[in-house]
């Protein structure tokens, strides 16, 4: 009959045998894996309790930092605020600016435009008094010395208009007066008097119209001179109120 071995040793010792146990194998063992292992577990236990410790420290300078971190973000939006504050303020000024640029740019433009068109409408008629005496023109009964005649002005036309003179000085006088007319600064031919006040003047040799004979000036007087002014018919196609010109010349002469 075949023996019974210990399947774990593979031995010839029987089994009964194998439950004695062995003095010398089995006291190291046990002693050896209880002292190295307890170490291991104290160290650990240790580390533990020191990082336990020192946590609520890092807590505290945790809190320390996001407190400043805190302010300093406070900082950066009040920062932030004025910035917008004062990028608002500057398109507003800008654009206050723009509008008084504009402005300005659209008065010059006006003001431009008015002295071009004003420019077109420059006086072209001048009454000019000679001699040495206080007095004016009075023109369709009122004083001025200048005008801008009507723009249908051509040749093979009269300028109607009552010229008369206001004598302010005393004493005795000649008198004498012309109208000479100009296309493109150049005098015009055949200009004529219209209506001429024929009482006091009569045609001379020169083209004025001359006084009969000295006229006495006692107080303020105003003499007519005529009413008008004759172009001549050369001038018919030629002649528009842009080339035109004109000045009445009266002359004084006293008497000693």
């Amino acid at each position: 009959m075949k023996k019974n071995f210990n399947d774990v040793t593979k031995s010839d010792i029987p089994l009964d045998a194998s439950l004695t146990p062995s003095t010398k194998t089995t006291k190291p063992k046990t002693t050896t894996t209880t002292t190295k292992s307890k170490p291991k577990i104290n160290a650990i236990g240790k580390k533990a309790t020191a990082k336990t410790k020192s946590q609520p420290k890092q807590n505290k300078e945790l809190r320390d930092k996001l407190s400043k971190d805190n302010v300093s973000n406070q900082d950066l939006e009040k920062l932030n605020e004025e910035n917008i504050k004062n990028y608002r303020f500057r398109n507003r000024r800008n654009n206050v600016i723009i509008i008084l640029l504009s402005v300005m740019l659209a008065i010059s433009i006006a003001a431009i435009a008015i002295y071009i068109a004003t420019s077109r409408l420059e006086n072209n008629c001048f009454m000019n008094i000679h001699g040495e005496v206080d007095a004016t023109f009075v023109l369709n009964g009122e004083e001025y010395n200048k005008f801008r005649c009507r723009p249908e002005v051509t040749g093979n036309r009269t300028i109607e208009i009552d010229i008369s003179v206001k004598i302010k000085s005393t004493g005795t006088y000649y008198i004498k007066f012309i109208p000479k007319c100009y296309q493109n600064k150049v005098l015009m031919e055949n200009t004529l008097v219209y209506k001429p006040n024929f009482e006091y003047f009569s045609e001379g040799e020169d083209g004025y119209y001359v006084c009969k004979q000295p006229i006495e000036i006692t107080e303020t007087t105003t003499i007519n001179l005529c009413k008008g002014v004759v172009l001549d018919l050369a001038y018919e196609d030629t002649l528009n109120i842009n080339n035109f010109m004109m000045n009445f010349d009266v002359v004084f002469a006293k008497k000693v």
